[in-house]
């Protein structure tokens, strides 16, 4: 098989923005090997590496660790496959990205927001903030939802097509159900969310709608995937159990779930206060012990 049947082949799971993305950063990765007169078939570590420290000076640390994610999971997916003998990505070292706050609605604020959103008198705003905010799914399988992808029940349900093209049928509830079947009204066919020209609408309308609800409730920075992140971390406030949550939001690694988790307990931690009362009850008894000490 040539090189490029091998790229070809380890693209062949990826589509839409992804494979755009993928596509470009090997193209970069693979001219470089050229100017520097090294065969993509005898990549070290050390190659990766040198091409990362080649473009620190133009692209940004986090647009640097996706090119590298990219070109180490090429040459992961080449070793698996027994194409070459060693994997020489997988230890690359990539820039570390300072972890931002993860921004997430809480409790009150997810219920007005529902409550703006419904209050607004817009059934795409409304529809839209719905879906996200219960079910959690990601803006791009979302934006792709046909009316055909909307299931009568009970329960009502949504065929979703997950990243890298996994099929879902996900329940939604009655709420939910309502919002897009008022939404699409009498249409048999096209995509459930439009924008004004009744075209498929874009995520940067998307993100508009999510942005303009939260801010009318005075929540900042909150975007769709902030919306995934609060069906999380109330989800399992609610007491919903992880594989549920799992499966409706369309996670296969746990880890998430927890790392969503961990940001919002870092704001609602007991643990600051715990410390204090249990130092100031320890200073307490060393005065009492000092006190009662003969003189």
């Amino acid at each position: 098989m040539s090189f490029d049947g091998m790229v070809a082949s380890y693209l062949v799971t990826y589509s839409g923005r992804t494979l755009d993305n993928y596509r470009r950063q090997l193209t970069k990765w693979l001219e470089w090997c050229d100017l520097n007169q090294i065969s993509p078939l005898t990549v070290r570590r050390s190659h990766i590496e040198a091409y990362g420290a080649w473009t620190r000076s133009t692209i940004s640390a986090q647009t640097q660790r996706s090119a590298l994610t990219v070109i180490c999971g090429l040459y992961s997916y080449l070793y698996e496959e027994n194409l070459i003998p060693d994997d020489p990505g997988a230890s690359v070292r990539r820039p570390r990205i300072p972890r931002n706050r993860m921004s997430v609605l809480t409790a009150q604020q997810a219920s007005e927001f529902l409550d703006a959103a419904h209050r607004s008198h817009n059934k795409r705003v409304s529809a839209l903030c719905t879906l996200l905010l219960l079910n959690g799914p990601r803006i791009g399988e979302t934006l792709n939802l046909d009316v055909e992808n909307l299931h009568d029940g009970p329960p009502a349900w949504l065929h979703f097509t997950r990243k890298f093209g996994m099929e879902d049928n996900i329940a939604i509830g009655d709420t939910c159900y309502e919002e897009l079947r008022s939404l699409i009204g009498k249409r048999k066919h096209g995509p459930i969310f439009r924008n004004d020209n009744n075209e498929r609408m874009t995520p940067r309308q998307a993100n508009d709608i999510v942005k303009n609800t939260a801010l009318s409730i005075g929540a900042e920075n909150i975007s769709p995937h902030s919306l995934r992140r609060t069906f999380a971390t109330l989800s399992r406030l609610a007491g919903v159990p992880d594989y549920d949550i799992l499966a409706t939001g369309g996670w296969n690694d746990p880890s998430m779930l927890d790392h969503y988790d961990r940001s919002q307990h870092a704001m609602t931690s007991s643990a600051p206060a715990t410390l204090s009362r249990y130092l100031i009850e320890n200073l307490d008894k060393i005065r009492d012990r000092d006190n009662d000490a003969p003189q």
